[in-house]
């Protein structure tokens, strides 16, 4: 059996630069990684199963089970493995838990089924499966995501914050990074300074939420309705910034000290609300 750790990610910067040819769209993203994490382990098996007890995930179309399908397929193996997950990153909600699952598919079934394929092999395979996952096959824990996100740079991670995150309680959005992409125009598109600028001062380690930036803020209440409503509590609970996670809906803030955040996550949760104290990893 093989076990090993998913891990969640932040979108500091997601600027779209313009509309590809292709259909997609031009993206300039900086990625850090959480000590958030979902867990999965790989055993032999001769069918290919996913076990998880949210019902949203346990099903053919995850991307956990493409990704083995897909791997299958590229490298002509007949062998089965029954995966479990347990699930701890919340689902659909910006932080990349799919990607991070998918990107660890392809690791840990590429060892079980002892295939040995390259990076690259695998890397190409990650990029048809999502941008995110090309990232999370990295394994930096920051970095820059060019093109359609799966042209990535390793950047200086962030060192000494506490996040804290919350979740709020929206209705589920089918087809959620899709929809997104699809409310954004012309007038959304940005120029790529956003990803300079704070590229600039993770290098010169001095950071804070005004370097922040997603495009996704413009459309997001109209895709997700009432949520200003958590920004707004979030601040009133002592975050001193609030930001977006991909395409959302996850809020996040960062802050110097661990009590302080502990203090804030308490106050969410005591309210009835969903929010997380982690660290950058």
């Amino acid at each position: 059996m093989i076990i090993h750790n998913a891990k969640a990610k932040l979108n500091l910067v997601l600027e779209i630069l313009g509309k590809r040819d292709d259909g997609y769209h031009e993206v300039s993203t900086v990625i850090h990684t959480l000590e958030l994490m979902d867990r999965l382990t790989f055993d032999h098996s001769d069918d290919l199963t996913l076990n998880c007890e949210d019902p949203r995930i346990a099903n053919d179309g995850n991307i956990i089970l493409r990704a083995a399908k897909m791997l299958q397929k590229a490298s002509g193996s007949k062998s089965g493995a029954s995966i479990t997950l347990y699930k701890n990153i919340p689902v659909a909600g910006g932080l990349g838990g799919g990607s991070s699952d998918a990107a660890v598919t392809l690791v840990c079934l590429n060892r079980l089924w002892e295939l040995e394929f390259s990076w690259v092999q695998l890397s190409d395979l990650a990029s048809d499966l999502g941008s995110d996952v090309t990232f999370f096959l990295q394994e930096y824990k920051c970095a820059l995501g060019l093109g359609r996100g799966e042209k990535i740079t390793s950047l200086n991670p962030i060192e000494g914050c506490s996040v804290i995150l919350l979740e709020p309680r929206v209705s589920f959005l089918a087809k959620k990074t899709e929809t997104l992409y699809s409310m954004i125009e012309k007038e959304h598109f940005t120029d790529g300074s956003r990803t300079s600028n704070l590229i600039s001062q993770l290098e010169k380690g001095n950071v804070n939420g005004e370097d922040f930036f997603n495009v996704f803020d413009s459309v997001l209440e109209v895709a997700f309705p009432g949520i200003n409503e958590y920004r707004k509590l979030f601040s009133m609970a002592g975050a001193p910034f609030v930001a977006l996670s991909g395409s959302g809906p996850t809020l996040y803030t960062f802050v110097d000290s661990i009590e302080f955040a502990e203090k804030v996550t308490a106050e969410l949760l005591t309210n009835g609300h969903r929010a997380y104290t982690c660290s950058l990893r």
